[in-house]
């Protein structure tokens, strides 16, 4: 999705426009706010709204907007994102929420239209100052580098209420995404990727999210070098927002699938809005990355606590540093292990702490250095001095090695004892999370044991037959690499898939029942959204003409490859547990080429895909190449073999080179019968 082309409009027109109405109000008073801005109401019942001349609709208008906020009911939204459509208008917040299954259907069916909505607040760039936004914005909102993504709005708005006061960290964007019609938050998080000013997102769940459909986005997020904080809530404390900001085990989901969304892709799953906003702070003070080790200090001020963070610190799966002799040195009069408790005369004198965290944080192999801090009884000179303590830990001085921080009470709570213990056990988790490595990311060639059930797990589906997508991942987990694509489900899809690929691209039909070699049903080179989204659509008109009953999962967007000189394998299934047959050459399909091609038993051995490799003709480069083909050849002969009674046909029908060996263009997997036998 081009976010760009929402955050940077200059000219807004407001369809159902009032100069009453709640969100009508926020609205105007957030554009009234901004920088840059022409505001176009179209009211067909007024003839001035917010002091400007009102017009009846969209045809009206003195010139096209770049965005259309869309504050009127369901029927009326669906009629003007398809005026907009008609009139060649690309982008639209629609604020609605009486959308049935009847109108979502409608809404997904309009081409050209890329829609944030329903149930939508819109969005804002901070820094540009420009807030297309419905919702409260009565506080200020600092600029900085953390965007936020949400699906509710009025969650986002309890997390910038939570965050306003914290001078360490500020917004650069935030999308409020709805019910998701069209764009959904992945769209939203594949675009920050690209976005050079944000260092980390903040994406809000209201309940349990499509985890799938996250992975790939997050996993986006952190090769580009960007940190993904997960916040889930149960939605009833927005009710009463203080319980939000403060939300104690009855207040928060406490999700699976949240849990394991984070730890299968490196997020931080933040359990309250406060560790939402520590995390975004030690983001923020941590511009280069992640701490230089993995093992953390854990400092305490107050007896006896030293202890309750060692425990919480066990829990969260944090290793303790070791305190080395020029630390013990600097420790003299306090306990020199790690916890390290400053007690008696050292907790009146600040220094005593400044001297100890810095010692900490030039010790090899830290990560980070926890600091619980005296609890504020009310007394006056813990006050000042848990405020020169935090002063400190906030300056440059301390922000240049390891993450640093400080833990207090939270202050909504009458006895400070039981939010000093969720601060230790948030502040250890973080702690966790911030010095381990990132998952690694999965092996290109798995294990048989691992390949072998990864498929077994997708052939448990069609009966007839595979489509291109499914084919492609069938293959993957038995290592065989394929050039980018992306299935996209609607028009908007995949231009914005296309778009993110850079250059021509090829779309093809994706559908168990129809082959991408019937008449129209490949499209290709195309370049331009208008183009994509018109290719689009023709494919699915083909696809009807060639099997009205067949099941269409959308279009398969690749980029285009021009001039490369491709290669074909294939493997032939005889049935019976006989042994399948591989045959390799230059170009061609199953059907044309087996008459002029000797093909060889599977499995092959070394030798054999050698062999194979170096007959054949298009392969006359170096041995580099004839070894890389020779391996992929091996892939794909184990693969026929494990599943010689399950699999017909496998068809890789363009394999070209690239700087790194071989990659697939084109998959497609027959069935001869399901695994469970039917």
């Amino acid at each position: 999705m081009d976010l760009a082309g929402f955050f940077e409009a200059r000219r807004i027109a407001i369809v159902g426009a009032s100069p009453e109405g709640y969100f009508s109000d926020r609205l105007r008073e957030n554009l009234e706010a901004s920088e840059g801005i022409e505001v176009l109401p179209v009211n067909p019942g007024r003839r001035r709204v917010w002091g400007a001349k009102a017009f009846p609709d969209l045809e009206s208008l003195p010139a096209d907007p770049d965005l259309v906020i869309v504050l009127v009911g369901a029927r009326q939204a669906v009629a003007t994102v398809q005026t907009m459509s008609r009139l060649g208008l690309e982008r639209a917040v629609l604020l609605a929420s009486d959308f049935g299954k009847a109108e979502m259907k409608k809404l997904r069916s309009v081409d050209g239209v890329a829609v944030l909505g329903p149930e939508s607040l819109g969005l804002m760039d901070v820094p540009a100052a420009r807030f297309a936004f419905c919702g409260r914005l009565t506080f200020p909102t600092p600029p900085g580098r953390i965007s936020i993504v949400s699906r509710s709005g009025g969650l986002l708005v309890e997390c910038l209420r939570t965050l306003r006061e914290d001078p360490r960290w500020g917004i650069r964007r935030a999308v409020c995404c709805g019910r998701q019609a069209l764009l959904g938050a992945g769209d939203v998080l594949e675009a920050l990727a690209s976005d050079g000013q944000t260092d980390a997102v903040i994406l809000l769940l209201e309940k349990d999210p499509c985890a799938a459909s996250l992975v790939g986005p997050i996993e986006s997020l952190a090769r580009a070098g960007k940190e993904t904080i997960l916040f889930s809530t149960a939605g009833r404390g927005l009710r009463d927002p203080e319980a939000l900001l403060h939300a104690d085990g009855g207040e928060v989901l406490e999700s699976n699938a949240v849990e394991a969304l984070a730890s299968s892709t490196g997020a931080l799953h933040a359990t309250s809005m406060d560790e939402v906003a520590e995390a975004a702070a030690l983001v923020s003070s941590r511009p280069q990355g992640r701490g230089r080790g993995g093992h953390a200090f854990l400092v305490s001020v107050s007896a006896g606590v030293g202890q309750w963070m060692e425990r919480a610190s066990r829990e969260a799966g944090l290793e303790l540093a070791s305190a080395g002799r020029t630390l013990r040195r600097t420790l003299a009069g306090a306990q020199s292990t790690n916890p390290i408790d400053l007690t008696a005369e050292a907790v009146t004198d600040a220094a005593v702490l400044e001297r100890t965290v810095t010692a900490c944080t030039r010790q090899k192999g830290v990560g980070a250095v926890i600091v619980c801090m005296h609890p504020p009884w009310g007394k006056t000179y813990s006050d000042r001095r848990n405020a020169r303590w935090l002063e400190f830990l906030a300056s440059p001085a301390s922000s240049g090695g390891p993450l640093v921080m400080a833990v207090q009470p939270t202050a909504a709570v009458a006895d400070p004892v039981p939010g000093l213990a969720r601060g230790i056990e948030g502040a250890c988790r973080m702690a966790a999370w911030w010095t381990a490595s990132r998952p690694a990311p999965p092996r290109r060639e798995c294990e048989d044991e691992d390949a072998r059930a990864s498929a077994l797990r997708i052939l448990h589906g069609p009966a007839r037959g595979l489509s291109e997508p499914a084919s492609r991942k069938l293959l993957t987990t038995y290592g065989i690499d394929f050039d980018p694509w992306h299935l996209a489900e609607t028009p908007s899809q995949a231009a914005s898939r296309a778009r993110s690929l850079a250059g021509q691209v090829c779309l093809k039909i994706a559908s168990p029942d129809i082959a991408p070699s019937m008449p129209g049903c490949t499209q290709g080179p195309v370049r331009g959204d208008a183009a994509v989204r018109r290719a689009y659509m023709d494919l699915l008109e083909a696809g009807r003409e060639s099997d009205p009953d067949a099941r269409v999962l959308g279009v398969l967007v690749t980029p285009h490859r021009q001039g490369d000189r491709a290669l074909f394998a294939a493997t032939l299934s005889r049935g019976d547990g006989a042994p399948p047959l591989i045959i390799c050459g230059p170009g061609g399909d199953v059907r044309r080429v087996t008459g002029s091609y000797v093909p060889r038993l599977t499995p092959l051995t070394r030798r054999a895909a050698l062999d194979l490799a170096s007959k054949t003709t298009a392969l006359s480069r170096s041995e580099g190449d004839r070894a890389t083909l020779a391996e992929l050849l091996e892939r794909l002969a184990r693969f026929a073999h494990d599943f010689r009674d399950e699999v017909g046909v496998v068809d890789l029908g363009a394999i070209v080179p690239i700087r790194e060996g071989w990659r697939c263009l084109d998959a497609r997997v027959a069935i001869r019968r399901r695994v469970d036998g039917r």
